[in-house]
């Protein structure tokens, strides 16, 4: 088995629950039996739904929950520097 060692590299273990808020039916009611409600020609896939979750330090418990992706790479990226502070 081929084992890759980082030495001098401190790793994070990260867990990441994804979930979408909103209603997908909520779009489509009054519409035809093609999806569509003549309106605007949309065909109902630009629904409003967001993105949401939750990122969990593995080893610590720490977690914070988020809505969309940027604020996901924001909450990765401060919980890494929140665990580079603390000695292990």
């Amino acid at each position: 088995m081929n084992t890759t060692r980082h030495q001098g590299h401190h790793s994070q273990l990260f867990l990441v629950r994804l979930w979408v808020e909103g209603d997908r039916e909520e779009t489509r009611e009054g519409s035809d039996s093609n999806g569509n409600d003549g309106s605007d020609g949309n065909d109902g896939s630009d629904s409003q739904v967001e993105w949401c979750g939750k990122l969990q330090h593995v080893v610590s418990g720490q977690a914070r929950y988020f809505r969309g992706c940027p604020q996901m790479i924001d909450s990765l990226l401060e919980m890494m520097q929140d665990a580079k502070a603390v000695p292990t």
